[in-house]
């Protein structure tokens, strides 16, 4: 059974006219550990597409992609995301390495999302570092460091959770000849160990350290050979079972993250908080105030419009246009009971 099979996967991107654009074109491609694989082709010829959903990072696709026999596109949102975490490593030519975290930090995030003990984490990544010549720079920042330096602690970052998958993109796009070649070596090295190492490239002399070339034009596939193999590759066979994996992030390793996020930026986060507080604090400000003046004009209004109250202005005996004072006059109750008076008693007295 092959580690990576992909089975006629067809891929579209859908344009503002509406038109399907048939960016991958019934690709069938097989891969086993132990194997350096370089995907190569011009841009936009679908290279990185294909990586994304080896990765995982696009299940948008038809077709069927089995790691181990299992098809990831079946998988559950939960399951995808160990398949990410623990089946696969990245490194990208741009390195993307957290700028205010060491070196070490870098590398053992992978296995502190997986929440893996801290004395666990530190020794192995001390290993992987010792083993890529950066034991002297686990203290360091990545800008302390040089491209290689950089690409090398990616390169550890990908290795920590022991992933069967390597995906590179571009792993020497940024660096120079001597580098990238030390670069290579070291691929070369992790493909013996028995992983499978896919790599894409516009170089020919990258490609040609590879176990394996493949040359995809316009979507589809135009060559795909062996062009050597490699001795002693350590391969042995793993069952996936993504049910079973290492535990999720916990919430106190989520806040000792933010703490750090926090604290390394801990001016900017102040200003931050204070700006929000004075502009949460006059919100509330004008909200009351306008709930004051609201509740003012109402009780004027009411005062000036009182239903109990009526103005008469009387015109003088001289017809002169000289109003009188105003008189306040209690309105009458309608159902009130009318008082008896005199002649009502004599009516009585006559029946």
């Amino acid at each position: 059974m092959n580690l990576l099979e992909l089975k006629n996967i067809n891929k579209y991107y859908r344009l503002k006219g509406g038109e399907n654009f048939h960016v991958l074109d019934n690709v069938d491609l097989a891969f086993n550990n132990g194997e350096l694989v370089a995907i190569i082709g011009e841009s936009g010829s679908g290279k990185s597409t294909l990586m994304n959903l080896i990765g995982g990072l696009d299940s948008n696709y038809l077709g069927e992609l089995f790691i181990n026999g299992k098809d990831i596109k079946k998988l559950k949102k939960r399951e995808l995301d160990k398949y990410r975490k623990n089946e696969v490593g990245f490194i990208f030519q741009s390195f993307n390495l957290i700028g205010h975290l060491s070196v070490l930090d870098n590398v053992t995030i992978a296995m502190t999302l997986s929440n893996v003990k801290k004395k666990e984490r530190t020794k192995h990544a001390k290993e992987i570092l010792t083993e890529l010549g950066l034991e002297n720079h686990i203290n360091k920042k990545p800008n302390q460091l040089s491209g290689g330096q950089k690409q090398r602690v990616a390169i550890a970052r990908a290795l920590i959770n022991n992933p069967e998958i390597i995906v590179a993109d571009e792993p020497t796009g940024s660096l120079d000849s001597k580098t990238s070649m030390q670069v290579l070596e070291i691929m070369k090295d992790i493909a013996k160990r028995g992983k499978l190492v896919i790599m894409v490239t516009h170089s020919e002399k990258v490609a040609s350290s590879s176990s394996r070339i493949v040359k995809i034009t316009d979507g589809k596939i135009i060559d795909n050979k062996e062009v050597l193999k490699f001795e002693n590759a350590s391969i042995t066979e793993k069952q996936t079972d993504f049910n079973k994996q290492k535990q999720n992030l916990s919430i106190l390793s989520s806040i000792k993250l933010a703490l750090v996020n926090m604290k390394e930026k801990l001016p900017r986060n102040i200003l931050v908080s204070i700006g929000s507080s004075i502009g949460i604090m006059s919100i509330i400000l004008m909200l009351s105030l306008g709930n004051g003046v609201k509740a003012y004009f109402n009780n004027t209004m009411n005062s000036y419009v009182n239903p109990l109250v009526i103005e008469v202005n009387m015109p003088s005996q001289e017809n002169e246009n000289i109003d009188l004072d105003v008189t306040t006059i209690q309105k009458p109750e309608i159902n009130a009971p009318k008082s008896f008076e005199e002649d009502d008693i004599n009516n009585l007295s006559k029946i």
